[in-house]
């Protein structure tokens, strides 16, 4: 029989101690775009799984932009798998005729195929021509969607987007390692054990944090 000894309390599971931060970029020299809006799945380093609907617009002369673009009615941008919390978005701009709405969510959405309204609104990066244009989301949202302004439903057209999220070790976010009733252990050097045996471990359950011994 295992027994636990309480060296400590700590918010370990709450705040997402054991935590890395990792960048997903999206822009045409990582997503593959078409001269259509088509939905695509793409994964990033992260492990976000993402929708995308965006294109490359074709010019009069049959010229084909290098720079992606989609509109508030009829593409975006969202997550259905979260790697962890997200944390910042940034917008590489050239030249737009829209801005970028970035909107939060604790649940996946389900489409980028326009008129997104899933979540809740958090802010709007604002074109700056030829600018790089940061914004640190505020709360804890596991999931984003980006979404064009609508002025005169024009094109939102970008160089790059980075969304960057804070995980922990195990890829599993501070919201869900504090509402899991489970106990999961940790050692030291912050890796999830699934099967401990004697020695020093963190206890996440229910929100809090033990450091413990098991023997």
């Amino acid at each position: 029989m295992k027994k636990i000894f309480t060296l400590s309390m700590m918010a370990l599971c709450a705040m997402g101690l054991w935590a890395d931060e990792v960048t997903d970029v999206i822009s045409g020299e990582t997503v593959e775009f078409t001269t259509k809006y088509e939905e695509q799945t793409w994964v990033g380093p992260s492990g976000a799984t993402y929708l995308i609907t965006a294109k490359y617009d074709e010019e009069d002369d049959g010229t084909i932009s290098d720079v992606p673009q989609f509109k508030a009615s009829k593409g975006g941008i969202v997550t259905t798998v979260s790697p962890g919390l997200v944390k910042n978005v940034t917008v590489e701009y050239k030249k737009s005729n829209e801005s970028l709405i970035v909107r939060g969510s604790n649940e996946p959405f389900t489409t980028s195929t326009g008129n997104i309204t899933e979540g809740t609104e958090l802010g709007i990066i604002e074109y700056e021509k030829n600018a790089t244009v940061s914004f640190d989301v505020e709360g804890e949202w596991q999931y984003v969607g980006l979404a064009a302004t609508n002025e005169n439903d024009k094109a939102f057209k970008f160089i790059s987007i980075s969304i960057t999220w804070e995980k922990n070790a195990d890829g599993i976010s501070a919201v869900e390692a504090a509402a899991n009733e489970v106990p999961v252990y940790y050692n030291l050097l912050g890796v999830r054990v699934d099967n401990p045996s004697n020695g020093i471990y963190i206890r996440c359950a229910n929100g809090k944090s033990q450091k413990v011994i098991l023997k």
